[in-house]
Order: structure tokens, then sequence, then C-alpha cells
């Protein structure tokens, strides 16, 4: 199967209430003079192996994404309404994407999303049904035993953490 044939669709989780910023949305703030979101859609937009983009956001931001869909000319942007928690925020952009045989999710608050990572992923994920996107990682990790003694200090070089993009077969997230 080459992924290059298959049609791409890509779900922008951007729903959150941005908590941990104490009351001031991330995915509004300017960077280098555009909001961070637009970072991520743009390149979407850009993006040759990406035929649509869901963008989820949170209920009140829908008519704030609504003007910048239009002012910024995303042809490929379809808006909708997230839910409580990441995973309903998910599944609401899935009932968005249609005919695509691939579907990437990825945070609308990572900005640094580039056309080779989405190529790194479409490539991945030919092997398997799904691919992720993950650096190593730098801290050393503690796994604790009941009663919080160190039960183990995993070795570094086997320890990544996952980021997005997060790219799948449509059945295989679907079916998820």
């Amino acid at each position: 199967m080459n992924s290059g044939l298959k049609r791409l669709g890509a779900i922008i989780v951007a729903a959150g209430t941005s908590q941990r910023m104490g009351g001031t949305n991330k995915l509004w703030a300017p960077l280098k003079g555009r909001p961070l979101l637009a970072w991520s859609v743009e390149t979407c937009q850009m993006c040759s192996a990406v035929q649509q983009i869901v963008l989820v956001l949170n209920e009140c931001d829908l008519p704030r994404g609504a003007r910048l869909k239009e002012r910024r000319g995303w042809a490929k942007v379809v808006l909708c309404a997230g839910g409580l928690r990441r995973q309903d925020s998910v599944k609401a952009g899935l009932r968005h994407i249609s005919n695509c045989e691939l579907v990437m999710i990825h945070d609308g608050a990572r900005p640094f999303l580039t056309p080779g990572l989405i190529s790194a992923g479409l490539h991945a994920v030919e092997e398997t049904g799904a691919a992720v996107a993950a650096v190593t990682v730098k801290d050393t990790v503690k796994l604790i035993a009941h009663g919080g003694a160190v039960a183990e200090t995993p070795p570094r070089d086997r320890l990544c953490a996952a980021q997005t993009p997060q790219i799948f077969r449509s059945d295989v997230i679907t079916g998820a």
C-alpha cells in the first residue's frame, strides 16, 4: 500500500480550556504574529498530503475560529465543537472526516508540525496501521511500588514520550 495515494484527513484538537495557563487560552496567544493554533492548521493547509482538516474547538471558541478560518483562507478546514475530554473531542472530529483512509490527530497547542513529520508518519503507518511522533526522555524516570518506594529506574534509552501527530488507518482509529 502506498500512503501517498491515500486520502489523509487531519483532526486538530484544540478544545481545551488552558486551565494550567491561569485563564489565558494559549491557542490564541500570538507566536511570531499569528495565533499559536494557526501554525499547525497552516502546515496542514499547505501540505498536499492532507485533503481535509477538522479543527475541533471549545464551543465558545467556534465564532473566533470561524473568523480566523475566513481571514486566513483555510479552504480545507471544517470546524466542530469538542467535548469535555480529549477523547470526546477526537471522537467529534472523527464524525466530520469523510472519505479518508488515513487520519492524523494533532494537538493544536503544538505549533511545530512540519510536512516532513507528517511524511514520516505516513511512511510509518504502513507498517502497523498506526504511528506516533515521540521524543526520547531526558529525565530520570522512577517506577514507584505500592507504599512509595522506588521499585525500578528504567533505562532512558528505552523510554520515549509520545506526542503528536498520531496517524492511523481510518479503521484502526474508529475501532479504538
